[in-house]
């Protein structure tokens, strides 16, 4: 018989041993991936919901720099209802909004008439990113805040 076409059993062997091996390793890099996984979907809504919070800004900011717009209240219900286009489900609570002058100064007691024409207008919106989140345990986004800030000029 030819040396060639006989079996080598060290090869059978091996192969015996190796039964299991990759349900095994297959079994100790799963957590990972899926830590991975589960990780790499929370980061993308957190910068979903960091756009969500800037367009809001931008949709107050707009309504606020408006000459017709007199309340502060109406902008704070424009950003709210922003919110709730993308998140239904998200309170009062979680959504804080604020206006100010280009100095720094808050409008004066919620009326926007008293802003002069060509002065900037910020608009700075709040998001409780935890009213929002579909994962949780991850420490680097627990209890965060998602801040977005606008500024137009008063027409």
């Amino acid at each position: 018989m030819n040396i060639l076409s006989q079996p080598n059993r060290r090869s059978r062997r091996r192969q015996i041993d190796r039964r299991g091996a990759a349900a095994v390793e297959f079994a100790i890099v799963l957590p990972l991936i899926v830590l991975i996984l589960v990780g790499a979907i929370d980061v993308g809504q957190a910068i979903h919901v960091s756009q969500v919070v800037n367009e809001a800004s931008r949709e107050g900011a707009r309504k606020a720099s408006r000459f017709d717009e007199t309340s502060v209240d109406a902008v704070t219900a424009a950003v709210r209802d922003y919110i709730r286009g993308s998140y239904p489900g998200v309170g009062d609570g979680s959504i804080a909004v604020a206006l100010s002058q280009d100095d720094g100064s808050a409008v004066a007691s919620g009326d926007l008439s008293t802003v002069p024409t060509g002065t900037a207008v910020n608009c700075q919106v709040s998001l409780q990113y935890s009213a929002v989140r579909w994962t949780v345990g991850f420490p680097g986004l627990t209890g965060a805040s998602i801040v977005k800030s606008t500024g137009m000029r008063r027409e």
